[in-house]
């Protein structure tokens, strides 16, 4: 069963993108990332969207993963990035620790469609 998470970000909502397979996490190349791409990896996280797609190890660390997933092109409706178009696993053209994807997710709550009553209610005459 795949997973993903997301590692040294500024917040837990923000870092590079890790997923794991075959008993190893790994990393993904940032060869056609983008924010359907970020999209999808979010919603796996139980966020609601992605508002930031990163390119270029910008949430590096002084661990260097195995990159393992690379051309990622999602639709963005997908429900796991195990899903999107790839490259084959661990087949990639990228340069460890310097092409790595990122992402920033939001959560946004979902508003009721009536405002709820007022406190303070007007007349007008």
């Amino acid at each position: 069963d795949p997973h993903v998470r997301l590692t040294n970000g500024p917040s837990p909502n923000e870092g590079t993108v890790e997923v794991f397979r075959d008993g190893q996490w790994a990393t993904v190349c940032d060869d056609f990332w983008d924010l359907r791409d970020a999209h999808v990896v979010c919603r796996m996280l139980g966020y609601t969207h992605a508002d930031r797609a990163y390119c270029c190890g910008r949430h590096r660390s002084n661990i260097t993963r195995a990159i393992m997933l690379d051309d990622v092109q999602c639709r963005g409706d997908e429900e796991s990035i195990f899903q999107c178009r790839t490259s084959e696993w661990g087949v990639h053209n990228c340069q460890p620790g310097q092409e790595e994807a990122s992402v920033s997710c939001v959560h946004v709550a979902s508003f009721p469609s009536t405002p709820p009553p007022s406190k303070f209610s007007l007349m007008c005459t």
